[in-house]
């Protein structure tokens, strides 16, 4: 039995009750969960089940692993009451929109870039991108501009999934529209203020953009 994601369809619930299915050496498999597990460059939830600290989440054949360290006393078929660190939750939901909104603005004002990775942590979110030409110093000042104006619209976010394909999944903000599984506050004006730098060198080809929340910096 796969593991409900809870998540897309509410991602401010942090308290909840669930059903364990099966516990393993290390981790604990729920019927459902709010807990978001890693992926897109969002970090896994942690958080408590029944009082066992939750140090990562993960999620492997359509099961949503909780991972726990140190000792389990609970068992299969139990049901348990589950928190997420909610402060740490929420400002990765702030800073994934943010990122979202930052990398439109980019490819607006700069040519020939071509995405590789990116990864939140803490109040912050790093984008790899593959570059043709410098992303400047002029550029992230224009970006972080437009991005900021943007936000302060308090434009709505829209998560929704693809009608063919349930398990695919959108984030729409305004004109923006990206594919994107990860959990988002409900509009942009939660997000806050944000700040960019850019690193790397150009002539290496791959150069980083860094976006802060500016209430973390």
């Amino acid at each position: 039995m796969e593991t409900k994601p809870l998540f897309w369809n509410d991602c401010y619930t942090h308290e909840f009750q669930a059903t364990i299915l099966e516990i393993r050496t290390n981790f604990i498999i729920l019927n459902e969960t709010y807990f978001y597990p890693q992926g897109g460059g969002q970090p896994g939830d942690v958080g408590n089940i029944a009082g066992i600290a939750i140090i990562d989440t993960k999620k492997s054949d359509g099961k949503i692993l909780h991972y726990f360290d140190g000792e389990c006393n609970l068992t299969a078929g139990q049901t348990v009451q589950c928190a997420l660190d909610w402060p740490r939750r929420y400002t990765h939901m702030r800073i994934h929109a943010a990122s979202h909104v930052m990398e439109y603005f980019l490819h607006e004002t700069c040519e020939g870039l071509k995405f590789l990775s990116s990864f939140i942590s803490g109040g912050k979110d790093t984008s790899a991108y593959e570059v043709a030409e410098a992303i400047t110093a002029e550029h992230i000042t224009i970006i972080e501009e437009k991005t900021n104006a943007f936000i302060k619209e308090n434009h709505e976010i829209f998560l929704y999934a693809d009608e063919a394909k349930p398990s695919y999944r959108y984030w729409k903000c305004g004109e923006i529209t990206y594919p994107c599984g990860g959990t988002h506050p409900r509009n942009t004006s939660e997000i806050g203020e944000i700040a960019l730098k850019v690193k790397g060198q150009a002539s290496l080809g791959k150069q980083k953009i860094v976006t802060t929340l500016g209430d973390l910096i």
